[in-house]
């Protein structure tokens, strides 16, 4: 149970962080990440646009369009929590990816020829 000085640190950007990561802490033990606090903190001051659908994100999580931390080649089927393997994309695009990762695949490129 978190106390009140807890509970307004969970609440500030680095503070949420944090908890994500500690909330983790067991499967990362598992698995070798190159991640750190400050980088995550990093990439989300960076992350304007989602990769996915190019909106406008915003700090806030739990709105349509706020940021969520999405890890490419999921950790269910075996994806690392590295920095390659982790982008930051909208809480819409993150719930609407399989769990699976089976959208992950190379995709046909379209050529452009120029005349």
């Amino acid at each position: 149970k978190l106390n009140l000085k807890q509970k307004q640190y969970v609440q500030t950007p680095l503070g949420k962080i944090s908890h994500k990561n500690t909330q983790h802490r067991r499967r990362l033990a598992l698995k070798n990440s190159d991640i750190t606090i400050q980088w995550l903190l990093k990439l989300y001051n960076e992350s304007m646009f989602c990769l996915l659908c190019n909106i406008n994100m915003v700090d806030d999580g739990n709105l349509p369009n706020g940021k969520h931390l999405d890890h490419k080649i999921p950790l269910c089927i075996g994806g690392t929590h590295t920095m390659v393997n982790v982008r930051i994309i909208c809480r819409t695009c993150n719930l609407r990816r399989p769990k699976d990762g089976s959208d992950n695949s190379p995709k046909q490129i379209p050529l452009l020829i120029l005349v």
